[in-house]
């Protein structure tokens, strides 16, 4: 089952380390959106990833009090808030997928018959997506819902 905490948001790289030691732990989601900013020391623009909920996280276990003991010692785990269905959950993971994707995105399909084909978005309406992508050196475009494509990168 899902559960979400309110953590400590400055230290999500810590956490995921904590987190990644605890055998119990099945899963984590930060859900997070790649955002442009520029660095201060070197006034360069990068992207950076920022979490879409400030400051929740997302962790699969089988609820113990064993696990909720290990979690509660740590000083970023600040509440716990409860627990989250998996119709919920890929709702959460929707809403990141839809914030990065755009025209120009490289993805990869995730259906058959064209499961790991690599192709670039040439279209978002709604929950389709369309894909254009080569097959044995010929042109195609497909059409795919946002849970059947994985996303590579921003575009």
């Amino acid at each position: 089952m899902w559960h979400v905490w309110s953590v400590n948001t400055k230290q999500y790289k810590k956490l995921l380390r904590f987190l990644n030691s605890i055998d119990e732990i099945e899963d984590v989601l930060i859900p997070v959106s790649d955002e442009q900013a520029i660095d201060l020391r070197s006034g360069l623009l990068h992207n950076k990833k920022v979490p879409i909920y400030g400051n929740y996280v997302f962790v699969k276990y089988v609820n113990s009090d064993a696990v909720v003991s290990k979690l509660l010692r740590n000083p970023l785990f600040y509440q716990y808030i409860g627990t989250c269905s998996e119709e919920e959950l890929d709702a959460v993971s929707k809403r990141d997928r839809d914030k990065n994707l755009m025209v120009g995105s490289k993805v990869k399909i995730l259906k058959v018959p064209f499961d790991g084909v690599i192709g670039e978005v040439t279209a978002v309406e709604g929950t389709k997506v369309y894909i254009s992508s080569k097959l044995n050196k010929a042109l195609f475009e497909i059409c795919c819902s946002l849970s059947e494509i994985e996303i590579l990168d921003g575009g």
